[in-house]
C-alpha cells in the first residue's frame, strides 16, 4: 500500500498495484479472462448475474473441479422475481449458491475472489448490458491484505456472522464506507471529478459542493432518468447550487461509481452517493493509486465529459 497526497485531512492510504479495465471498451475479455484462470476456488458476491458467458464460465470452473460458491442478491431492483433463475441454475450445474444475508438492505457488493490469489472488485454486474452498454470500471487487485480482507468478507456473509474490516484502502459499506468517501472528497485540492449512478446522499453532496465551495474544480457526470421521476434531481440541484459542473450522458449509461482527486487517488467500487448505498447496503470498493490505472480513468472520464447525448 502506498499514501498518495491529500489536503488537509491527510493522506489516503491506496493500492499502487491494480489492473483497471473500462467497459465497455474491454467487453468480457477481462472477467472471463479471470473467471476461466481459476484452478482451485471462486468466490463470487453479485447483486445481479445474467450474464450468459459468465454463467457459463462459472459453470465450467465447477466441472473443472474449482469450488465454486456464489452469493446473490435476492431481490434486485426490489424484483421478487431477482436471481432465482441464474440460482436455480447454478444449483443444477453444482455450484453452491446462497442468498445474500438480509441483514443488509441490499448486498450490492460486485466482488469475485480467485484461488485466493486476487479480487475483482467491480462497479458492474455480470450483465450483458454492463460489457456492451454502460460505463463501468473493474479493478484486479492482487495485494495479498485486500485478498484476505475480501476473503473474510465474503466467509462471513455466506454464514451470516459478522467481519470488522481493517485494510485502509478498502471502502466496505455499511462499516467504513461514509467516513472514508468523506476524507476523500475533503483530502481533494485541485480537482475532483466524479461518475455515479445516484447522487441521492446530503452529506456527500454537500461535501462535494464544499470542495467547490474552497476552489476545487468538481466535476460530476451521470445519465438522466429515462423516464418518470428522476430521483437524483434533488441532489444534482443541491451541487450545482453549491458549484459542482455537471453533464448528463445517456450514452454510455452511467453505471460507474468512481471519484478522481487531483490526479492522484481513486475510488472504484459499488457504493453510489446515496444514503442506503452507504448506511444500509453491503457494498465493496477500492482506492487506488497505480499510475497507468489513474491516467485510463482520467482520459476516460475526460471522453465522457466531452460527450453529448
Amino acid at each position: 500500500m502506498a499514501s498518495a497526497p491529500g489536503a488537509s485531512n491527510g493522506a489516503i492510504t491506496a493500492n499502487p498495484d491494480v489492473q483497471l479495465f473500462v467497459e465497455p471498451e474491454d467487453g468480457t475479455a477481462p472477467v472471463l479472462r479471470e473467471l476461466n484462470s481459476a484452478a482451485h476456488s471462486l468466490d463470487v458476491a453479485m447483486y445481479l448475474l445474467t450474464d450468459k458467458p459468465a454463467i457459463s464460465a462459472l459453470e465450467a470452473a465447477q466441472r473443472r473441479g474449482v469450488q465454486v460458491r456464489v452469493l446473490l442478491e435476492q431481490h434486485p431492483y426490489g424484483d421478487a422475481a431477482g436471481n432465482n433463475a441464474v440460482f436455480a441454475q447454478l444449483q443444477r450445474a453444482g455450484v453452491a449458491v446462497r442468498w445474500a444475508d438480509p441483514t443488509y438492505k441490499l448486498t450490492h457488493e460486485k466482488a469475485i475472489g480467485i484461488d485466493r490469489r486476487e479480487t475483482l472488485i467491480l462497479t458492474l454486474n455480470l450483465t450483458a448490458s454492463a460489457f456492451s452498454r454502460n460505463r463501468e470500471y473493474g479493478v484486479v487487485d492482487r495485494a495479498p491484505g485486500d485478498v484476505a480482507e475480501m476473503e473474510g468478507l465474503f466467509e462471513a456473509d455466506w454464514n451470516r456472522t459478522t467481519y470488522q474490516p481493517l485494510q485502509p484502502d478498502l471502502v466496505v459499506s455499511p462499516v467504513n464506507a461514509r467516513a472514508r468517501l468523506l476524507h476523500l472528497i475533503g483530502a481533494a485540492g485541485r480537482e475532483l471529478d466524479v461518475e455515479s449512478e445516484e447522487v441521492q446522499d446530503r452529506a456527500l453532496e454537500d461535501a462535494l459542493a464544499a470542495a467547490a465551495h474552497r476552489g476545487v474544480h468538481v466535476r460530476l457526470v451521470i445519465s438522466p432518468a429515462s423516464s418518470g421521476r428522476d430521483a437524483n434531481a434533488p441532489g444534482l440541484a443541491r451541487v450545482k447550487a453549491g458549484g459542482v459542473q455537471v453533464r448528463e450522458l445517456s450514452r454510455p449509461y452511467i453505471h460507474a461509481k468512481i471519484f478522481l482527486a487531483d490526479g492522484a487517488v481513486a475510488f472504484v467500487g459499488s457504493e453510489n452517493i446515496s444514503t442506503a448505498s452507504l448506511d444500509g447496503n453491503r457494498e465493496l470498493g477500492v482506492f487506488v493509486n497505480s499510475p497507468a490505472a489513474l491516467q485510463r480513468m482520467a482520459s476516460t472520464f475526460q471522453q465522457d465529459w466531452d460527450a453529448r447525448g
